[in-house]
């Protein structure tokens, strides 16, 4: 896809699964189930989409999938699926190698979200993505070193430490820009301290890569918060103001959803509600 002079590529690190009730927090799940059916586990299926971007002699990748690294018994409680295709095997379907990558945006660093930051290799393991600079903000590399009990085990330190202590890292305290104009970061608080959201502008349109503010299309309702968010009154103004730019105008990229990623929304007088899918071909 084109967005003015910079292409967008959509991947895939496959599919996995969490608990419906936990993904949609206080909605009853005879609403949440119509849209996103439950297996007989009570989980839902969820995509990991990590968006590369080509521009101006940069190769950009925001989140890197949840990784290789996990045994057999993580991959059956979070129901990994690998069909689709893991996100190294992508990147070589566009001709890419993991070394042609230049910068990682790190959104946030739970492990369906930048697992892949590493991999195994022997007894060791060792960034993924060699030649990279990784940004990172200053409050999430703090809390995901930090991390109170309740979000303890989204955090492994083997899917960044190894990766931040051999690539160049870039730590932000405020909002910045990694091409003036083009790509810009702020913050988010919500679902966990210091998430990142990257906006893409060019030819006058604008791309929203959510994250885990509105992780499908199918929460973007304001109060479909997710009981994993550690402040969710912090949850509903971002989710409220993320949706509000795709009705201005912008497009979302859904990160977790398990169809095509990018959308238009509308709003229906009640809620927000997706629009239409957008083709990234």
């Amino acid at each position: 896809m084109k967005l003015g002079e910079m292409e967008l590529i959509a991947l895939s690190d496959g599919r996995f699964r969490l608990d419906g009730g936990a993904m949609f927090g206080i909605v009853p799940k005879p609403i949440w189930n119509k849209m996103m059916p439950a297996d007989e586990n009570n989980r839902i299926e969820l995509g990991m989409n990590p968006l590369l971007i080509r521009t101006e002699g940069k190769t950009i990748l925001i989140n890197s999938g949840i990784g290789t690294k996990d045994d057999d018994k993580f991959k059956r409680i979070y129901g990994i699926d690998s069909q689709d295709g893991q996100l190294v095997e992508n990147l070589a379907k566009h001709g890419i190698q993991p070394e042609d990558i230049t910068d990682v945006i790190i959104g946030h660093l739970h492990f369906d979200h930048n697992g892949g930051l590493t991999r195994q290799e022997g007894d060791h393991i060792i960034p993924t993505f060699p030649k990279a600079t990784i940004h990172i903000s200053k409050l999430h590399l703090d809390t995901a070193r930090n991390p109170c009990e309740r979000e303890q085990g989204s955090f492994r330190p083997d899917d960044f430490e190894p990766a931040l202590a051999a690539c160049p890292t870039k730590i932000y305290d405020q909002a910045w820009e990694l091409i003036p104009g083009k790509i810009s970061i702020t913050f988010a608080h919500g679902h966990t301290p210091g998430q990142q959201v990257v906006t893409l502008h060019d030819g006058g349109k604008r791309v929203i890569f959510c994250g885990d503010v509105i992780p499908t299309k199918a929460h973007l309702p304001v109060p479909y918060v997710m009981a994993y968010d550690i402040n969710p009154v912090a949850s509903v103004d971002e989710r409220r103001a993320l949706a509000q730019q795709a009705v201005d105008g912008a497009l979302l990229y859904f990160e977790h959803e398990p169809g095509p990623p990018l959308w238009t929304v509308h709003f229906n007088g009640k809620h927000f509600v997706p629009g239409d899918k957008v083709s990234m071909d």
